[in-house]
């Protein structure tokens, strides 16, 4: 009998010099199928002992960064969606650190193995606009 795996894959953005890791999570079949009856404490994975930084919206005022006509029924998606991937990442990982988008810095990744970003952060860096001095032609750097 073969014990059936599902990849769940999180990719995390670089942000400047921040140790981010893009990594893949092996659960186990009997926590990735659904099932109608309760798992037991032997059914549950070892905890891993990666860190864990999880960037998520703020449940209280969830930045919604998209016309939607279901408005009020997105934000209350948006609000319970911070606290339920807290809970599945401690349900996995020995030390998860959550953290909203606007509080997340750059040295907050230096602390951890993983950064699971699930918003977007504050810019770390400003855009700029300018002038290339040898060609005279408009330069843009986006904010980081």
């Amino acid at each position: 009998m073969t014990n059936p795996r599902l990849t769940f894959t999180v990719r995390a953005l670089p942000v400047l010099a921040a140790p981010v890791l893009a990594t893949s999570f092996l659960l186990s079949g009997a926590i990735a199928q659904e099932s109608t009856s309760a798992a037991s404490e032997a059914d549950l994975p070892i905890k891993s002992q990666l860190r864990v930084l999880y960037v998520g919206d703020d449940p209280k005022a969830p930045k919604i960064m998209f016309a939607d006509s279901a408005r009020e029924r997105t934000k209350e998606l948006y609000s319970e969606r911070t606290p339920a991937f807290q809970a599945f990442l401690e349900g996995r990982f020995e030390n998860v650190t959550v953290v909203f988008g606007d509080d997340y810095t750059v040295e907050l990744s230096e602390a951890v193995d993983v950064t699971i970003f699930d918003t977007r952060p504050k810019a770390l860096t400003e855009s700029v606009r300018g002038t290339d001095p040898g060609t005279g032609e408009s330069t843009y750097q986006p904010a980081t």
